[in-house]
């Protein structure tokens, strides 16, 4: 059986559903016609540094650890569905979409910005196992072979000792939670190296700036972060977002 008959069938069986809404798509694409107009992109309004929107900036609250951070889409509730889906309902296939939009957000930010390597923020091991796949080192991956540029997924862990950051309801708890969240890997070292580090949602930027200082602890010289999704504040009720 040759690979396109093979592809046609699997199609057949499990096809393609739009990231937006959900709807059955005839072929392998990810958004159908109706929700092409409302692809919530991310624009020039996004804070260079902390990656926010000016009404929602955190370079004033501290400085951040990261050099700087952008995202591909705002997690409108339509974005925070198709994301839900991805991570716990088995549509991996969406991580090609997300990291598709993300490496033209990538072109578009850091375009003349030479990366060394590229990293994620990493999921504990019995999460993963539960879930089957890490949805970070997944799009990591993705974005990795679209930008040509070297994944490198031994530095970093997810220590496990943290409660789920939706549970945390104020940036001080989150900030504490992702101190004890995460380590550096035994020997990991970016002595002089740029480096992108990946995740799904930036929401309070908690997770990302623990990630990004211990990378500078490890010897990054510089630390961009890039994710999925950011969200706003008039959508984060609405949507229930959250990094994990």
């Amino acid at each position: 059986m040759n690979n396109k008959l093979l592809n046609t069938i699997l199609l057949m069986l499990f096809p393609h559903k739009c990231f937006y809404c959900g709807k059955v798509l005839a072929d392998e694409g990810y958004v159908c016609e109706q929700c092409v107009s409302i692809i919530p992109y991310t624009g020039e309004e996004l804070c260079p540094i902390c990656g926010k929107q000016e009404e929602d900036c955190l370079c004033q609250q501290a400085p951040t650890a990261y050099d700087g951070c952008t995202s591909a889409l705002f997690y409108t509730r339509e974005a925070a569905y198709g994301i839900h889906r991805y991570k716990y309902e088995g549509k991996s296939y969406y991580a090609d979409y997300l990291a598709k939009l993300m490496a033209e957000k990538f072109s578009l930010r850091y375009g003349d910005t030479p990366i060394d390597l590229i990293t994620y923020v990493p999921m504990h091991k019995t999460k993963r196992k539960q879930r089957g796949f890490c949805q970070t080192k997944l799009l990591a991956d993705r974005l990795a072979q679209k930008l040509e540029i070297l994944l490198d997924d031994s530095i970093l862990v997810n220590t496990g000792r943290g409660n789920v950051q939706m549970e945390q309801h104020s940036l001080k708890a989150r900030q504490e939670n992702v101190k004890i969240s995460f380590k550096l890997a035994k020997g990991a070292s970016v002595s002089e190296k740029t480096v992108l580090l990946v995740d799904d949602v930036l929401t309070t930027g908690s997770t990302l700036n623990r990630c990004a200082a211990l990378l500078k602890k490890a010897g990054a010289r510089e630390v961009y972060c890039i994710t999925a999704a950011v969200t706003r504040k008039k959508e984060k009720k609405a949507a229930g977002s959250g990094e994990c």
